[in-house]
This record gives structure tokens, C-alpha cells and sequence, in this order.
């Protein structure tokens, strides 16, 4: 399992963001997700869990920041 802040024996604040190259990564991972219609989004926290190996926790985590922030990374032109 890859570290993360939200692990538990972290040495730095949880409070601070995770990498953003891992939540870039994952956030791009879940446009290209979204986008093959695979799977409803509320569903995608096993698809990032598998492809990233992170922990359930995080992944789902990741799948509701990148949720509540979809508006603001795709902007209605």
C-alpha cells in the first residue's frame, strides 16, 4: 500500500493536502472514467483503489474531492 497523508503514521499534519501530482494523476484517471461511461462516478472508488493500489479510505477520499471540485477544474464555457 502506498503512504499517504491520511494514513494514520504519517509524520506530517493530515490537515495538509496529499501529493498533487498523486491527486492530479487520480483526477485525470477519473475524467478519462467518467468519460468511457464505464462506471456512475459513485462507483469509481474500486477503479482508483485497483489502478493507484491505495487503500479504500483514501481512494474514496480522492473520488469525493475530485466530485465536490469538478465544477471548478470544468467550467461552463
Amino acid at each position: 500500500m502506498n503512504e499517504t497523508r491520511l494514513d494514520p503514521f504519517w509524520d506530517e499534519d493530515p490537515s495538509e493536502p496529499m501529493t498533487s501530482e498523486l491527486e492530479d494523476d487520480v483526477f485525470v484517471f477519473l475524467d478519462r472514467l467518467r468519460e468511457s461511461g464505464i462506471t456512475n462516478m459513485f462507483g469509481a472508488g474500486p477503479y482508483v483503489e485497483e489502478y493507484f493500489d491505495l487503500d479504500r479510505r483514501v481512494a474514496g477520499d480522492l473520488v469525493i474531492k475530485w466530485m465536490t471540485t469538478f465544477e471548478d477544474r470544468h467550467p461552463l464555457d
